[in-house]
């Protein structure tokens, strides 16, 4: 588009301002948590980066792919949406859900907002030593070493 450029430069302002507001009002609905708040809060932002690497993985070797470009996608995809707490706002406000709830959802958001950044620079690191763990308890490695003993060759 032609004018994307200029376009993009005049609302970058206004964008940024209410992304500002967005994230100063999440801030005020946070309560000083409570250690079982907390807890279970980082408990529920690891356990959904665990089944979104399941199941972003589990597909990928299956059909016998390269499992990096899933485990890479999956780090890249770990933090909880803005809109999970628009819609947890939501539920509280219709009486679907309690506020303990909520505030769960927020202190997971905080925990995955503050840890993704980390988690998406050192993606591949994550990555090489993972599938080092992953070998070594499986003994791929011996069995390398023994086919490039048998073969003369490594596979």
């Amino acid at each position: 588009f032609p004018y994307s450029t200029d376009f993009n430069a005049k609302i970058k302002y206004i964008r940024d301002f209410f992304s500002c507001l967005f994230f100063a009002g999440m801030g005020m609905m946070l309560p000083v948590p409570t250690p079982l708040a907390f807890f279970l809060g980082v408990f529920v932002a690891l356990t959904g980066m665990v089944v979104r690497l399941l199941g972003i993985c589990l597909p990928i070797w299956i059909m016998n792919k390269d499992v990096r470009v899933g485990i890479v996608a999956s780090i890249n995809l770990a933090q909880i949406g803005e809109f999970a707490l628009v819609l947890c706002t939501l539920g509280v406000s219709h009486k679907h859900i309690g506020e303990d709830t909520l505030e769960t959802m927020l202190i997971a958001f905080v925990f995955t907002a503050v840890i993704s950044p980390v988690l998406i620079r050192n993606s591949h690191y994550i990555f090489v030593k993972g599938r080092k763990w992953y070998e070594r308890k499986r003994g791929i490695e011996a069995e390398r070493a023994a086919a490039v003993e048998d073969d003369g060759e490594e596979l």
